[in-house]
């Protein structure tokens, strides 16, 4: 598998610069994991936002799709976090349509990037499922909160989108499959799906899982193993994702500090795919 070796400095924090759209259901109104994280002040969680715009970037470049053309693109980013990584995503693309499923998360983006001065950005509570699509193509309003209104309502702003992007997501989704369903079903025929992780040489260590007391991954500290190339290929591909490419990057060390798995190093795996044709 072919490795692209990053020329962005190495940042010492894992990616939990976002909290996460995964397979479980959750309610606006009760209290989420993700609450008072204060990634707008932490200078390494934009260090690596950014580098993490930078692969998105390089992904798409490298597959051959020019600037001028994946500018007129509409973006969906899943597991937005507080918008570190949107931010970058908005002078870049025609628009951002930004979903999560932690309410704390999306009452942050809604003060970071406000979108009544983000004219190409909209963004809602949801939990990313199969009926996404569904959901999407129907006009369901779905909740955008702002801190005076909790219960406000957005009509999607469009029913399917050119690329969709997942920072540091992955390895704190419950259910994969039905986050997978639900990121191809709202990619346009001939979309891409962009995800950037916690990769693992072929042969390298294994990072244990971290699990919560129930079970569960989707909470700060807490994450599935890392993805070598070939099985986040895999993933990819049983999802009906054709022209899937996987590079990852030097080392970083995303597990730093010293509580975290004694400082070990990572690299970062950048997996792209495009929706292909479906036949009827």
């Amino acid at each position: 598998m072919p490795e692209h070796q990053s020329s962005v400095e190495p940042v010492n924090r894992h990616g939990d610069a976002h909290s996460h759209s995964h397979g479980q259901g959750h309610d606006a109104t009760e209290a989420d994991s993700w609450a008072n994280k204060d990634y707008l002040n932490n200078p390494e969680a934009l260090k690596l936002a950014k580098m993490s715009y930078d692969f998105i970037i390089q992904s798409l470049t490298s597959a051959g799709i020019d600037k001028d053309v994946y500018a007129k693109w509409d973006v969906l980013e899943i597991g937005c976090g507080p918008g570190v990584v949107t931010r970058h995503l908005l002078p870049t693309f025609n628009s951002v349509h930004a979903i999560d499923n932690s309410q704390s998360m999306i009452l942050l983006i809604s003060q970071y990037l406000p979108p009544e001065t983000h004219q190409n950005f909209s963004y809602s509570l949801h939990t990313l499922s199969p009926d996404s699509s569904r959901l999407f193509s129907s006009g369901v309003p779905l909740k955008s909160p702002v801190s005076e209104d909790l219960e406000r309502e957005l009509i999607p702003p469009r029913e399917s989108f050119d690329l969709a992007v997942v920072n540091w997501v992955l390895h704190h989704v419950d259910d994969v499959p039905s986050f997978m369903g639900g990121a191809v079903g709202l990619l346009k025929e001939g979309g891409w799906l962009v995800i950037t992780e916690m990769g693992r040489r072929e042969g390298g260590d294994k990072i244990d899982e971290k699990p919560t007391p129930d079970g569960s991954f989707n909470a700060p500290d807490h994450y599935r193993s890392a993805y070598t190339p070939q099985s986040l290929i895999d993933v990819f591909e049983s999802h009906g994702l054709v022209d899937v490419h996987a590079e990852l990057t030097a080392d970083m060390p995303v597990f730093g500090s010293k509580d975290r798995e004694g400082g070990r190093k990572v690299p970062a795996l950048i997996v792209r795919g495009r929706k292909g044709d479906q036949k009827r």
